[in-house]
């Protein structure tokens, strides 16, 4: 750049100066300015040549390598993370479990005990149109659940079937002659009223918060053994297929049940009615027994309160559950499978056919034969329901109008 001459002395150019920064000297015209150098950064970046073939190989030798070793990595870094959760969560659970003493324990029991014996009554069933003597016929003992200080309780359907007189024991020896407001066949559930006073009513416990391990009480008459408590845990959750209640889910404890017990409470930690006790395996216990959900209890136990009968829907057919491949498909996947139509039912008014595969229900996707039954049991008599279904090869939707569960199917 071109600089004016100075009149003082000639400065001195700093030592660490580049020959850009230098002073130029005046023009004149036996010493021209000089022209400007060319900007040859561009034109050098450009002129510079390309990575070699070899050093491109070689990259992309090492990103494959990388992605190799992340797929090595990565699985194994996800398992050592998987596995010191769950030691994290086994510590903690073995923490509190040294904070639980047999005297804790023991005091949390006889608590239990205390918040729900005054809920549990026995009930026994008698005739009296069979009886010859003063002393009618006993046809049954079973327990009930007080779930209403207005006398309303809540027992099994098996309990109270086929009698025309039931007794209610409760409190200290007190007695009462028991009305049946409704039954639900369909639960294995029955609601009584009797008319008392200063009656204690269980608290409901919300079932659909149990998990497998879960402690659990059982109070009831075993062989008519009045206000007898055993103990157990949750065993599993959603058992179907059982029994009388072959259609809809039960709760399965280990707590020891016997012929006697039917009706009585099952019972959380709290005190709270999370169960209504309703079968064994076999005919004493085997260490299997099975409950009805606290919250299908408390749902069937409202209507019938209200309504004195629930009336169930019915789709008149037999179902299996569908199997997942076949010899005429390779892949059937989920559903009821339907095994036989009965005559004139509103399946056979709907069109559906024996060998269809019921897929879908009122926009429910249908997993095996018993969801199907549950769903169509909760469905209201009368009202249509839109049906997908799987007929070969060909999917077809149909409406079907929901009948009413016959007497004798009950």
């Amino acid at each position: 750049m071109y600089q004016p001459p100075s009149n003082g002395p000639e400065e001195q150019r700093p030592p660490h100066a580049t020959p850009d920064t230098q002073r130029e000297s005046p023009s004149s015209p036996n010493n021209p300015p000089k022209a400007a150098p060319p900007i040859l950064a561009v034109a050098r970046q450009t002129n510079q040549p390309g990575p070699s073939i070899g050093l491109r190989v070689f990259s992309r030798f090492v990103l494959l390598l990388i992605l190799l070793l992340s797929l090595l990595v990565v699985p194994w870094f996800l398992e050592k993370i998987s596995y010191h959760l769950a030691r994290g969560r086994q510590q903690a659970a073995r923490e509190s479990l040294q904070e639980l003493t047999p005297t804790r324990f023991a005091r949390t029991s006889r608590l239990v005990a205390a918040t729900i014996q005054q809920s549990v009554v026995d009930i026994v069933s008698r005739n009296p149109k069979s009886a010859k003597h003063k002393n009618p016929h006993v046809l049954g003992q079973g327990c009930g659940v007080i779930v209403d200080e207005e006398g309303y309780i809540l027992t099994n359907h098996h309990v109270v079937r086929d009698t025309t007189q039931l007794t209610v024991h409760y409190g200290e020896n007190r007695t009462a002659t028991a009305e049946v407001i409704g039954v639900d066949t369909y639960t294995d559930l029955a609601v009584l009223k009797i008319d008392a006073e200063n009656l204690v009513a269980a608290s409901w416990g919300d079932s659909e918060v149990l998990a497998q391990g879960d402690p659990v009480w059982a109070m009831g008459s075993p062989w008519g053994l009045d206000s007898s408590v055993s103990f157990g845990i949750v065993s599993a959750l959603g058992r179907h297929g059982i029994g009388q209640a072959r259609h809809h889910t039960l709760l399965q404890t280990d707590a020891m049940l016997q012929p006697g017990n039917s009706g009585g409470a099952l019972v959380n930690a709290k005190g709270e009615l999370i169960g209504i006790n309703t079968a064994i395996v076999g005919d004493s216990f085997r260490g299997i027994s099975f409950a009805i959900p606290s919250n299908m209890a408390r749902e069937v136990y409202s209507r019938l309160k209200k309504d004195g009968e629930i009336p169930r829907g019915w789709l008149g057919v037999r179902l299996a559950t569908a199997p997942r491949s076949g010899s005429d498909r390779k892949d059937i996947g989920a559903g009821a499978i339907v095994v036989y139509v009965f005559k004139s039912s509103p399946a056979d008014v709907a069109g559906i056919r024996a060998g269809d595969i019921v897929k879908d229900w009122q926009n429910t996707t249908i997993e095996n034969a018993s969801q199907l039954s549950q769903l169509v049991a909760q469905t209201m008599a009368g009202d249509t329901a839109e049906v997908s279904l799987l007929r070969g090869e060909q999917k077809i939707s149909l409406s079907v109008t929901v009948g009413r569960r016959p007497a004798q199917l009950q």
